[in-house]
């Protein structure tokens, strides 16, 4: 093989590895793939441990959650960007995939007392010191056996709320994985 062959090959890769980061890169920017899964499909790390999702519908992201440990409460920051206003209503943590069946006994300042999110802006929707709380249950609506540090939940977050600009009610719904932590 003479050398023009050989530089030809070394760039087509070096241009196919460059395309590969900034595909990634993408996908991360814009929520579509997290960091640990990019390290779980590349085989650097244990996904049992390390593998954590908040992916909400279109609109809304996890800004920061955790999963405590013994109490299954759920601290959830979230943020919102769908050009409207909105007051969340309800917000249930299940393992229940069925929306005509959840149960909203584990949550604790809503429906009476709604949260109101601004377009563009985030806020805790759950938090172990506030006034709005919920605990991730069983599809049944039961705390699940097993909830010490370490081990995995993996489940749905689902929020009613309404554009106060339009009236209209909606329900976004996130898959939900993560470790319980102390």
């Amino acid at each position: 093989m003479d050398k023009k062959w050989i530089f030809l090959i070394a760039v087509a890769l070096l241009v196919f590895v460059f395309l590969c980061i900034v595909t990634l890169v993408v996908l991360v920017f814009f929520g579509i793939i997290s960091i640990p899964a990019i390290f779980y499909l590349l085989g650097v790390s244990n996904a049992s441990s390390s593998l954590r999702q908040c992916t909400f519908s279109p609109g809304f992201t996890c800004v920061t959650y955790k999963l405590h440990a013994g109490t299954g409460e759920l601290d959830l920051d979230l943020g919102q960007g769908t050009g409207h206003k909105i007051q969340i209503t309800n917000l249930a943590c299940t393992q229940s995939t069925n929306t005509n069946s959840i149960s909203y006994e584990n949550t604790e300042g809503y429906p009476s007392s709604p949260v109101t999110l601004v377009s563009g802006n985030h806020t805790y929707l759950s938090r172990s010191d506030s006034s709005h709380l919920v605990r991730c249950t069983d599809a049944d609506g039961n705390l699940p056996s097993g909830m010490t540090a370490g081990s995995t939940y993996t489940g749905r977050i689902y929020m009613n709320y309404t554009e106060v600009d339009t009236g209209i009610h909606r329900m976004a719904t996130a898959a939900f994985t993560e470790t319980y932590r102390e």
